[in-house]
Protein backbone atom coordinates (compact mmCIF):
# COMPACT_ATOMS: atom_id res chain seq x y z
CA UNK A 1 0.00 0.00 0.00
CA UNK A 2 1.28 3.49 -0.90
CA UNK A 3 2.36 5.79 1.96
CA UNK A 4 -0.29 8.45 1.22
CA UNK A 5 -3.02 5.79 1.34
CA UNK A 6 -1.77 4.65 4.72
CA UNK A 7 -1.95 8.24 5.95
CA UNK A 8 -5.52 8.64 4.67
CA UNK A 9 -6.53 5.36 6.27
CA UNK A 10 -5.02 6.39 9.59
CA UNK A 11 -6.78 9.77 9.39
CA UNK A 12 -10.08 8.06 8.58
CA UNK A 13 -9.74 5.79 11.63
CA UNK A 14 -8.87 8.78 13.82
CA UNK A 15 -11.88 10.77 12.60
CA UNK A 16 -14.18 7.76 12.96
CA UNK A 17 -13.06 7.23 16.55
CA UNK A 18 -13.46 10.94 17.29
CA UNK A 19 -16.94 11.17 15.77
CA UNK A 20 -18.11 8.03 17.54
CA UNK A 21 -16.35 8.79 20.82
CA UNK A 22 -18.57 8.51 23.85
CA UNK A 23 -17.89 8.17 27.55
CA UNK A 24 -18.12 4.69 28.99
CA UNK A 25 -19.33 4.11 32.53
CA UNK A 26 -19.15 1.13 34.88
CA UNK A 27 -21.89 1.14 37.52
CA UNK A 28 -20.94 -1.35 40.22
CA UNK A 29 -23.18 -2.51 43.07
CA UNK A 30 -21.20 -3.96 45.95
CA UNK A 31 -21.88 -6.41 48.77
CA UNK A 32 -24.10 -9.04 47.17
CA UNK A 33 -24.43 -11.87 49.65
CA UNK A 34 -24.24 -9.58 52.67
CA UNK A 35 -28.03 -9.45 52.98
CA UNK A 36 -31.07 -10.61 51.06
CA UNK A 37 -32.11 -6.99 50.66
CA UNK A 38 -28.82 -6.37 48.84
CA UNK A 39 -29.26 -9.42 46.59
CA UNK A 40 -32.77 -8.42 45.50
CA UNK A 41 -31.82 -4.77 44.96
CA UNK A 42 -28.85 -5.71 42.79
CA UNK A 43 -30.88 -8.07 40.62
CA UNK A 44 -33.65 -5.49 40.17
CA UNK A 45 -31.09 -2.78 39.36
CA UNK A 46 -29.67 -5.11 36.73
CA UNK A 47 -33.02 -6.11 35.25
CA UNK A 48 -34.64 -2.66 35.26
CA UNK A 49 -31.88 -0.16 35.84
CA UNK A 50 -28.34 0.82 34.94
CA UNK A 51 -26.30 -1.67 36.98
CA UNK A 52 -24.13 -4.01 34.91
CA UNK A 53 -21.60 -5.24 37.48
CA UNK A 54 -21.78 -6.51 41.03
CA UNK A 55 -19.46 -7.91 43.68
CA UNK A 56 -20.23 -10.93 45.84
CA UNK A 57 -18.99 -11.55 49.40
CA UNK A 58 -18.50 -15.30 49.70
CA UNK A 59 -18.30 -15.71 53.52
CA UNK A 60 -21.57 -13.87 54.12
CA UNK A 61 -24.87 -15.59 55.06
CA UNK A 62 -26.76 -14.76 51.85
CA UNK A 63 -24.00 -15.76 49.44
CA UNK A 64 -25.70 -18.93 48.24
CA UNK A 65 -28.88 -17.10 47.29
CA UNK A 66 -26.74 -14.51 45.50
CA UNK A 67 -25.00 -17.29 43.57
CA UNK A 68 -28.34 -18.79 42.46
CA UNK A 69 -29.62 -15.41 41.32
CA UNK A 70 -26.44 -14.81 39.36
CA UNK A 71 -26.74 -18.20 37.70
CA UNK A 72 -30.19 -17.11 36.56
CA UNK A 73 -28.78 -13.85 35.18
CA UNK A 74 -25.67 -14.86 33.20
CA UNK A 75 -25.33 -11.42 31.63
CA UNK A 76 -24.66 -9.81 35.01
CA UNK A 77 -20.93 -9.27 35.40
CA UNK A 78 -19.73 -10.54 38.79
CA UNK A 79 -16.59 -10.02 40.82
CA UNK A 80 -15.40 -11.66 44.03
CA UNK A 81 -15.32 -9.03 46.77
CA UNK A 82 -12.56 -10.67 48.80
CA UNK A 83 -13.57 -10.35 52.44
CA UNK A 84 -11.46 -10.59 55.59
CA UNK A 85 -13.39 -8.14 57.78
CA UNK A 86 -16.85 -8.22 59.35
CA UNK A 87 -17.67 -4.61 60.12
CA UNK A 88 -21.26 -4.43 61.34
CA UNK A 89 -22.10 -4.08 65.01
CA UNK A 90 -24.25 -7.07 66.00
CA UNK A 91 -24.03 -8.83 62.63
CA UNK A 92 -20.95 -10.93 61.88
CA UNK A 93 -19.60 -13.63 59.58
CA UNK A 94 -16.78 -16.14 59.80
CA UNK A 95 -14.07 -17.28 57.38
CA UNK A 96 -14.36 -20.38 55.19
CA UNK A 97 -11.02 -21.65 56.49
CA UNK A 98 -9.07 -21.67 59.73
CA UNK A 99 -7.37 -18.28 60.01
CA UNK A 100 -7.24 -17.17 63.65
CA UNK A 101 -4.73 -14.39 63.01
CA UNK A 102 -7.49 -12.26 61.42
CA UNK A 103 -10.38 -13.30 63.67
CA UNK A 104 -11.72 -12.19 67.03
CA UNK A 105 -12.18 -14.38 70.10
CA UNK A 106 -15.52 -15.70 68.74
CA UNK A 107 -13.98 -16.74 65.44
CA UNK A 108 -15.49 -13.89 63.40
CA UNK A 109 -13.46 -11.71 61.08
CA UNK A 110 -12.15 -8.56 62.76
CA UNK A 111 -14.31 -5.47 62.31
CA UNK A 112 -11.89 -2.94 60.84
CA UNK A 113 -9.10 -2.66 58.32
CA UNK A 114 -7.70 0.59 59.73
CA UNK A 115 -8.51 2.23 63.05
CA UNK A 116 -10.50 0.64 65.82
CA UNK A 117 -8.64 -1.01 68.64
CA UNK A 118 -6.40 -4.01 69.17
CA UNK A 119 -8.61 -7.08 69.00
CA UNK A 120 -11.01 -5.67 66.42
CA UNK A 121 -8.76 -4.26 63.69
CA UNK A 122 -6.47 -5.77 61.08
CA UNK A 123 -4.17 -2.79 61.58
CA UNK A 124 -3.08 -4.19 64.94
CA UNK A 125 -3.26 -7.89 64.08
CA UNK A 126 -0.28 -10.16 63.57
CA UNK A 127 -1.50 -11.27 60.14
CA UNK A 128 -0.42 -14.70 58.96
CA UNK A 129 -0.15 -14.42 55.17
CA UNK A 130 -0.33 -18.19 54.70
CA UNK A 131 -3.69 -18.24 56.47
CA UNK A 132 -4.95 -15.27 54.49
CA UNK A 133 -3.90 -16.82 51.17
CA UNK A 134 -5.74 -20.05 51.99
CA UNK A 135 -8.87 -18.08 52.90
CA UNK A 136 -8.81 -15.90 49.80
CA UNK A 137 -8.24 -18.92 47.57
CA UNK A 138 -11.23 -20.64 49.15
CA UNK A 139 -13.39 -17.60 48.47
CA UNK A 140 -12.30 -17.32 44.84
CA UNK A 141 -12.69 -21.03 44.14
CA UNK A 142 -16.12 -21.20 45.79
CA UNK A 143 -17.32 -18.25 43.74
CA UNK A 144 -15.94 -19.64 40.47
CA UNK A 145 -17.52 -23.02 41.17
CA UNK A 146 -21.00 -21.56 41.64
CA UNK A 147 -20.97 -18.44 39.45
CA UNK A 148 -19.75 -19.04 35.88
CA UNK A 149 -19.40 -15.36 34.91
CA UNK A 150 -16.82 -14.32 37.53
CA UNK A 151 -14.55 -11.76 35.82
CA UNK A 152 -12.60 -9.93 38.53
CA UNK A 153 -11.66 -9.60 42.18
CA UNK A 154 -11.52 -6.67 44.58
CA UNK A 155 -10.79 -5.99 48.24
CA UNK A 156 -13.60 -5.39 50.70
CA UNK A 157 -12.68 -2.40 52.88
CA UNK A 158 -9.43 -2.06 50.88
CA UNK A 159 -7.51 -4.49 53.11
CA UNK A 160 -4.62 -4.61 50.64
CA UNK A 161 -3.71 -1.08 51.68
CA UNK A 162 -2.35 -2.51 54.94
CA UNK A 163 0.84 -3.79 53.35
CA UNK A 164 2.53 -4.45 50.01
CA UNK A 165 2.52 -8.16 50.87
CA UNK A 166 -1.29 -8.27 51.09
CA UNK A 167 -1.74 -6.25 47.90
CA UNK A 168 0.72 -8.46 46.03
CA UNK A 169 -1.11 -11.55 47.27
CA UNK A 170 -4.35 -10.30 45.74
CA UNK A 171 -2.56 -9.50 42.49
CA UNK A 172 -1.04 -12.98 42.45
CA UNK A 173 -4.44 -14.61 42.89
CA UNK A 174 -5.92 -12.47 40.13
CA UNK A 175 -3.18 -13.61 37.78
CA UNK A 176 -3.44 -17.29 38.76
CA UNK A 177 -7.22 -17.40 38.30
CA UNK A 178 -7.11 -15.26 35.15
CA UNK A 179 -9.23 -12.51 36.70
CA UNK A 180 -9.00 -8.74 36.52
CA UNK A 181 -7.89 -6.99 39.68
CA UNK A 182 -10.01 -3.92 40.36
CA UNK A 183 -7.07 -1.70 41.25
CA UNK A 184 -5.47 -2.32 37.86
CA UNK A 185 -8.36 -0.57 36.11
CA UNK A 186 -7.35 2.67 37.82
CA UNK A 187 -3.58 2.27 37.90
CA UNK A 188 -2.96 0.61 34.52
CA UNK A 189 -6.02 0.92 32.27
CA UNK A 190 -6.87 4.58 32.63
CA UNK A 191 -10.28 4.14 34.24
CA UNK A 192 -11.24 7.14 36.37
CA UNK A 193 -13.60 7.35 39.32
CA UNK A 194 -16.78 9.34 38.87
CA UNK A 195 -17.37 11.42 41.99
CA UNK A 196 -20.94 11.92 43.22
CA UNK A 197 -21.63 14.08 46.26
CA UNK A 198 -23.58 11.97 48.76
CA UNK A 199 -26.81 13.08 50.37
CA UNK A 200 -29.35 11.48 52.69
CA UNK A 201 -32.06 13.30 50.73
CA UNK A 202 -32.97 11.27 47.66
CA UNK A 203 -33.80 14.19 45.35
CA UNK A 204 -30.52 15.86 46.18
CA UNK A 205 -28.63 12.61 45.58
CA UNK A 206 -30.29 12.23 42.20
CA UNK A 207 -29.50 15.84 41.33
CA UNK A 208 -25.86 15.30 42.28
CA UNK A 209 -25.65 12.08 40.27
CA UNK A 210 -27.13 13.68 37.15
CA UNK A 211 -24.75 16.61 37.57
CA UNK A 212 -21.82 14.19 37.62
CA UNK A 213 -23.18 12.47 34.51
CA UNK A 214 -23.53 15.82 32.76
CA UNK A 215 -19.93 16.79 33.44
CA UNK A 216 -18.31 13.61 32.14
CA UNK A 217 -15.90 14.39 29.29
CA UNK A 218 -16.79 13.22 25.79
CA UNK A 219 -14.24 10.42 25.97
CA UNK A 220 -12.87 8.07 28.62
CA UNK A 221 -13.93 5.24 30.89
CA UNK A 222 -15.35 5.96 34.33
CA UNK A 223 -16.47 3.90 37.30
CA UNK A 224 -18.92 4.57 40.11
CA UNK A 225 -19.27 2.19 43.05
CA UNK A 226 -21.94 2.06 45.74
CA UNK A 227 -24.11 -0.32 47.78
CA UNK A 228 -27.75 -0.78 46.73
CA UNK A 229 -30.13 -2.49 49.14
CA UNK A 230 -33.88 -2.42 49.73
CA UNK A 231 -34.93 -0.75 52.97
CA UNK A 232 -36.24 -3.31 55.46
CA UNK A 233 -35.60 -5.08 58.75
CA UNK A 234 -32.20 -6.32 57.58
CA UNK A 235 -30.71 -3.00 56.56
CA UNK A 236 -32.34 -1.20 59.49
CA UNK A 237 -30.29 -3.44 61.76
CA UNK A 238 -26.99 -2.77 59.96
CA UNK A 239 -25.08 -0.32 62.15
CA UNK A 240 -21.44 0.54 62.56
CA UNK A 241 -20.13 0.97 66.09
CA UNK A 242 -20.12 4.64 67.14
CA UNK A 243 -21.73 5.68 63.84
CA UNK A 244 -25.25 7.10 63.59
CA UNK A 245 -25.37 6.95 59.79
CA UNK A 246 -28.70 5.67 58.45
CA UNK A 247 -27.47 2.69 56.44
CA UNK A 248 -30.99 1.54 55.49
CA UNK A 249 -31.94 4.92 54.01
CA UNK A 250 -28.63 5.47 52.24
CA UNK A 251 -28.55 2.07 50.57
CA UNK A 252 -32.20 2.26 49.61
CA UNK A 253 -31.48 5.61 47.96
CA UNK A 254 -28.80 3.95 45.83
CA UNK A 255 -31.27 1.21 44.88
CA UNK A 256 -33.83 3.85 43.83
CA UNK A 257 -31.20 5.86 41.97
CA UNK A 258 -30.08 2.95 39.79
CA UNK A 259 -33.68 2.35 38.65
CA UNK A 260 -34.66 6.01 38.31
CA UNK A 261 -36.25 6.98 34.98
CA UNK A 262 -34.72 10.44 35.00
CA UNK A 263 -31.27 8.98 35.54
CA UNK A 264 -31.72 6.40 32.77
CA UNK A 265 -33.02 9.07 30.39
CA UNK A 266 -30.10 11.38 31.09
CA UNK A 267 -27.58 8.59 30.47
CA UNK A 268 -29.33 7.80 27.18
CA UNK A 269 -29.46 11.45 26.13
CA UNK A 270 -25.77 11.91 26.92
CA UNK A 271 -25.01 8.79 24.86
CA UNK A 272 -23.07 7.23 27.72
CA UNK A 273 -22.24 3.58 27.12
CA UNK A 274 -22.78 1.39 30.18
CA UNK A 275 -20.13 -1.31 30.34
CA UNK A 276 -18.83 -3.86 32.84
CA UNK A 277 -15.48 -5.36 33.76
CA UNK A 278 -15.76 -8.01 31.08
CA UNK A 279 -15.38 -5.20 28.52
CA UNK A 280 -11.65 -5.35 29.28
CA UNK A 281 -11.53 -9.14 28.96
CA UNK A 282 -12.92 -8.93 25.43
CA UNK A 283 -10.34 -6.41 24.23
Amino acid sequence: MKPHILIYNALFVFLAVSVNAQPKLIIRGDDAGSARSANLAIIQNYEKGILKTTEVMVPCPWFYEAAKLMQQHPGLDVGVHLTITSEWDGYKWKPLTHCPSICDSEGNFLANTWGGQSGNSLQYANINLTEVEAELRAQVETAIKLIPQISHISEHMVFGSLSPELRNLVKKLASEYNLLFEDDLITQMGVRKMIVNQSEDYKMLRKNFIQSIDTLPAEGIWIWIDHPAINGFETQGMKLADNVKNVANDRNNIYRLLNDRKVKRRISNKKIELISYDYFLKK
